[in-house]
């Protein structure tokens, strides 16, 4: 989880989201098979970013305790509220800043 890997695709998501055009993270959740290249390149980047926010503002052991919580049955949006005290539109939000700041685009 070391590094910075979502440079590659920082301006284009903060592009998106700045426009009112992203989707949101429930609708990224469950199976990506359905999905065409572009979207599922696209659900890859937000979910690359969100962790890679997630993991920069609060470590490796809050990713941790959200995949035990939905391990043990939570919805993944349940188990961001019980860890992060955030719902998605608050990730996206949180994600999208971290973006601007860690990449300056």
């Amino acid at each position: 989880m070391e590094g910075k890997r979502s440079s590659d695709n920082s301006a284009a998501l903060t592009r998106i989201y700045g426009a009112g055009r992203s989707t949101s993270l429930g609708r990224l959740e469950g199976s990506w098979m359905g999905m065409d290249g572009n979207q599922a390149a696209y659900a890859y980047a937000w979910a690359l970013a969100n962790i890679e926010c997630i993991v920069q503002a609060d470590g490796m052991g809050d990713i941790q305790r959200i995949l035990d919580r939905i391990a043990a049955g939570e919805t993944p949006e349940a188990a961001l509220r019980a860890v992060l005290h955030s719902d998605y539109n608050d990730v996206m939000q949180s994600t999208a800043e971290y973006l601007k700041k860690a990449y300056g685009r």
